[in-house]
């Protein structure tokens, strides 16, 4: 079983000069204190790999949901597919089905699993399959192919400042920048790192993109920094891992910003930060449950409001200066998203079973 790292650490483009450690200023004005609800969508063999916020009455959950009505002929003959999405209004959950053509557009339309969401305004939100992503303006898709020669194998994640800057994030150290102007439009940012898989985005101080990802099966993590679509190696760390006490080391799975501060998730140990101009690292001791599971995501409003979701239906949230582990901890539930939205968060996952699950949390 592998263990958390919570991290808060400012970061820079190149070396940067290590200075004490200070407080972090942020003050600690949120609260630990939310009601939980619990809904869940579909039945068996079904999951929810990710979610996004528009606004609190503008929701979208990604995956692949099954319900007693699909996966059979209807009455006329037609055969029903399973969901790909599901959306919430304010008042209720709708499941919805994306549909996309073939990958050479000459057939279709059909319902692929989606693997990813991301919100770039109120009308430009990005869907994700891993070879295919669509943008949504409200009422209509617009859908691309990433050419397989680019990439040469399937995706996972998606990230973008708009629709002309779009990231996309793989396995075998594969991301790949897409400009908007079509199938020309894709380059591939050398990174080489092919045991890593990249499944972790975010964009710190100075426009600076940071990625983090790991390997499954051999335990090596890796955080990248990205400027001008070209990568730098900030920690690339196999197993055994050797922890050190000025920088940051160890494991690195996620990683989030906000304002002046970068966080990463990793193994035993947290980070805080010093504000610029002269950035410092801080290790802190990090307890948790032994039982603790492998993290999925990370995502916040503020530095004083962070959660992180994953296994056991694991929820952590930081509100500046503790760290509070919700209390339905130990449950058999993967939570693969999260998106926190002022005083909501939704995480989303799935049962062992397969059951989809949706858990939304208000601040009191």
């Amino acid at each position: 079983m592998l263990s958390i790292v919570f991290a808060s650490v400012y970061l820079s483009a190149c070396s940067p000069e290590l200075t004490e450690p200070k407080v972090n200023p942020a003050p600690d004005t949120t609260s630990h204190n939310f009601s939980w609800k619990f809904d869940t969508l579909g039945i068996a063999l079904s999951w929810l790999s990710d979610v996004a916020v528009i606004k609190e009455s503008d929701v979208w959950a990604v995956g692949w949901i099954h319900t007693d009505e699909t996966d059979k002929y209807d009455s006329l003959g037609n055969w029903v597919k399973p969901y790909n999405a599901a959306h919430w209004d304010g008042k209720r959950w709708e499941l919805k089905r994306i549909y996309w053509p073939s990958y050479d557009g000459k057939n279709g339309p059909y319902v692929r699993k989606i693997k990813s969401v991301f919100v770039l305004s109120e009308k430009e939100v990005l869907f994700f399959t891993g070879g295919q992503f669509s943008i949504w303006n409200g009422s209509r898709h617009r859908i691309w192919t990433i050419p397989y020669e680019v990439t040469k194998l399937s995706m996972r994640e998606i990230w973008g400042r708009s629709t002309s800057d779009i990231f996309f994030l793989g396995s075998r150290g594969t991301i790949v920048h897409w400009d908007g102007t079509g199938y020309t439009g894709y380059t591939k940012i050398e990174t080489n790192m092919d045991d890593i898989d990249f499944n972790s985005v975010t964009e710190g101080p100075g426009g600076i993109l940071y990625c983090a990802g790991d390997n499954s099966t051999t335990g090596a993590t890796a955080l990248i920094s990205i400027k001008n679509l070209s990568a730098k190696t900030i920690v690339y760390s196999k197993i055994p891992r050797w922890i050190k006490t000025d920088s940051i080391s160890g494991a690195t799975y996620l990683v989030w910003s906000s304002g002046d501060s970068v966080f990463v998730i990793g193994d035993d140990y947290w980070w805080t930060s010093a504000y610029p101009p002269k950035p410092a690292y801080r290790r802190l001791p990090f307890h948790y449950s032994p039982r603790f599971g492998y993290p999925q995501d990370i995502d916040g409003t503020a530095y004083n409001n962070v959660f992180i979701v994953g296994h056991y239906c694991t929820i952590w949230h930081f509100n500046g200066k503790s760290l509070y582990l919700m209390p339905f901890y130990g449950q058999n539930i993967v939570l693969y998203g999260v998106a926190a939205y002022k005083n909501t968060v939704f995480c989303v996952g799935s049962t062992t079973t397969g059951l989809p699950v949706i858990i939304t949390g208000n601040r009191q």
